[in-house]
């Protein structure tokens, strides 16, 4: 990929980022059950959306499952970063990793 592309995807997921940050506190501290719904269902599709991007092209899918996984593996990291508490931790080395590239 050319540095432009790693730039756009940097750009992509950072907003991504941002707004499962957003939604990931509601969801912890939200003051109503409807919030705190709300917030988790934000986060799973922030989830999704990256994931999308990520594995949408080899390079990108190295930062996600490193080099040559096994199938084994790729589902043992993707059932882990699917859950918020990982993804949140997940998520920031990966964006750090692609901003490097930029």
């Amino acid at each position: 990929m050319t540095k432009k592309e790693w730039n756009e995807v940097y750009e992509k997921l950072h907003n991504i980022y941002y707004e499962f940050i957003l939604a990931y506190a509601d969801y912890q501290n939200g003051k109503t059950h409807k919030i705190k719904e709300e917030g988790i269902k934000k986060c799973y599709l922030m989830i999704d959306k990256t994931l999308s991007i990520l594995t949408s092209n080899i390079e990108t899918e190295e930062f996600l499952f490193g080099e040559n996984p096994n199938e084994m593996k790729k589902v043992a990291i993707l059932e882990d970063f699917r859950k918020p508490q990982y993804f949140d931790r997940d998520m920031n080395h990966i964006i750090e990793k692609i901003h490097k590239l930029t």
